[in-house]
């Protein structure tokens, strides 16, 4: 109903006529909404008080100054739904280095703890896998890095798994071979190291109906895709549209 509303209200803000301009104030007026205005904010700032569910900034930096284009149509978000107007349109620059100094510094210290992060994890695990081929079980092996290893119960690509690193854990782990690990996943607490214990084959007659309906799901999506895609061509070639990216330069 947010929507649908919103929708009739981007109606009443269009211009009415040629050379009109675009009456949001008036709109707003009309139909009992209140305009809140907004500071200037970058594509990648923060906006408080925003629904993070909207495609709020991709909405905002598609507006142009101009009659049909500075006001948006409905934005729709998890509980909010949203029509912007172009206040005002700031050229991209680059900052002077004192006024985002605090910001760069912080960048640049997440950086390095990420990258000497990553390199550690990779560290770690060369020196498991070399002794887990030695012959030392993966807990043995971790030991002297003060890891302690924790192990999930068996799953497969369709098992709810009550980890709080499932989806992580299935994404590593359902294609690596039995006897080998992960490679090492970024997590919010630090690297997430998986090392797969024993890997089953699963019968066709068990395994398949798991995931059939996902299967049915891709292939139907895969189709529907494929569908759209001619319709689009079959429109522009009835419209006598030229694709001229296709045209070598003179």
């Amino acid at each position: 109903m947010a929507a649908e509303k919103a929708t009739e209200f981007v109606v009443d803000v269009a211009p009415k006529a040629e050379g009109a301009q675009p009456d949001f104030t008036g709109a707003a007026t009309k139909d009992g909404f209140k305009i809140k205005t907004l500071p200037a904010f970058g594509l990648k700032d923060e906006i408080k008080g925003i629904d993070a569910t909207a495609p709020f900034r991709r909405a905002a930096f598609g507006l142009e100054n101009d009659s049909y284009t500075s006001f948006s149509d409905a934005v729709i978000g998890k509980d909010t739904v949203y029509v912007m107007s172009l206040e005002q349109k700031y050229p991209s620059f680059i900052p002077t280095f004192d006024a985002v100094e605090g910001e760069v510094m912080q960048a640049a210290r997440d950086q390095a703890v990420t990258k000497a992060l990553a390199e550690r994890a990779m560290e770690i695990k060369q020196a498991v896998t070399t002794a887990v081929g030695a012959g030392s079980g993966f807990s043995a092996a971790v030991k002297p890095f003060g890891l302690t290893g924790q192990t999930t119960p068996e799953f497969d690509i369709s098992t709810e798994l009550k980890d709080k690193y499932a989806d992580t854990l299935v994404q590593l782990c359902i294609n690596v071979k039995q006897g080998e690990l992960c490679a090492p996943a970024p997590v919010k607490e630090g690297v997430l190291l998986a090392y797969v214990q024993l890997r089953k084959s699963t019968d066709a007659a068990e395994g398949l109906p798991a995931i059939r309906q996902e299967l049915v799901d891709g292939l139907s999506r895969s189709r529907a895709e494929r569908l759209a895609s001619a319709w689009q061509e079959s429109l522009l070639k009835e419209g006598h549209f030229k694709d001229l990216t296709k045209q070598s330069a003179q």
